[in-house]
């Protein structure tokens, strides 16, 4: 388990390295999007900071489609992703076991599929290429079975722990579960103001 814990470790700071790569590489296209755009000036009437390009479009929307997935499959290892909760929190360590393994085992199917289906999904932009950019669109549809065979191994490696609580060798706290955002103190705008 020590083993596998380590190897999921070097390659969930990879994939946290990557993100923060592309995401700092989303921030060119994007802001030459920006300055692309013209300004209209009452004296020299329109003008544009930097030239239009179109390729930036396309490359922004390759990056964002990589930080997306990629992303999602932290999510995975951190339990910050999408959660609903529909069955009342146990206070069992072993009963939690069990709500969170079958939680991730339906997971573990939706990953399945991504998995699986993702490599002809993949096939097929293969044989596509990119309007501006002309680069097989094999590039941004091999995220959809990556992002499967990530959430695989993270949820493999958490249900390992779900059947180990539910053996009694290990207890899952309140910690263990989904993060939630501080509270912004939205609800008091407006309380005490007269109008």
């Amino acid at each position: 388990m020590r083993l596998l814990t380590r190897v999921l470790d070097l390659y969930f700071r990879a994939l946290q390295l990557l993100v923060g790569l592309l995401m700092a590489a989303l921030i060119v296209p994007v802001a030459m999007q920006i300055f692309g755009r013209p300004i209209d000036l009452p004296v020299l009437g329109e003008v544009r900071l930097v030239p239009r390009f179109l390729w930036t479009e396309e490359i922004a929307l390759f990056l964002f489609i990589w930080i997306i997935m990629l992303g999602s499959a932290i999510a995975v290892r951190e339990r910050t992703h999408f959660d609903v909760d529909i069955l009342p929190e146990l206070r069992s360590s072993r009963a939690k076991g069990a709500q969170r393994l079958l939680v991730h085992l339906a997971m573990g199917v939706l990953a399945w599929f991504f998995l699986t289906d993702g490599w002809a999904y993949a096939e097929f932009g293969a044989r596509q290429r990119g309007d501006v950019v002309p680069v097989s669109l094999l590039v941004i549809y091999v995220t959809v079975p990556l992002a499967g065979a990530s959430w695989g191994v993270f949820l493999i490696e958490q249900m390992i722990h779900d059947i180990r609580a539910m053996l009694g060798l290990e207890t899952l706290d309140d910690g263990d579960g989904p993060k939630t955002l501080p509270d912004a103190g939205q609800d008091d705008i407006g309380r005490g103001t007269a109008l």
